[in-house]
């Protein structure tokens, strides 16, 4: 790592800069697919050597390569006991704590390679 990217401070609001100035100075080819203003995070679209550096960089808490999956059902309502016939079902009963205790990621599914004809920014709108 070089030592422009060590001087910029390990703030959660400069994330975008610490990352791309270490892009920048080891010449790595990049692109910026999304940012996530509310949770301060960014999808990258890079060769798989970076990310060596930014799994070094202070600050970084993970970093997870992107695998292409393939969707296994079309019935998730059924396998999560939200639909029926019409009636309120035991999942919906509870509704005042439904997401209780539930932790939130993100899967981006976006694959260049698998959709070449499908523009990434109708995809994918910024979050303001």
């Amino acid at each position: 790592m070089n030592q422009s990217s060590q001087s910029i401070p390990v703030n959660p609001r400069n994330h975008r800069a610490r990352v791309l100035t270490v892009f920048l100075a080891a010449e790595c080819s990049f692109r910026i697919l999304y940012e996530f203003r509310a949770i301060r995070a960014l999808s990258l679209q890079i060769d798989g050597g970076v990310l060596t550096l930014l799994e070094r960089l202070p600050g970084v808490l993970k970093v997870i390569p992107g695998s292409l999956l393939r969707l296994r059902t079309t019935h998730s309502w059924e396998f999560l006991g939200l639909a029926g016939s019409g009636r309120e079902t035991a999942a919906w009963s509870s509704a005042a704590k439904l997401g209780e205790g539930t932790i939130i990621g993100n899967i981006d599914t976006t694959s260049l390679e698998a959709s070449k004809g499908v523009s990434i920014s109708r995809h994918h709108k910024r979050d303001n």
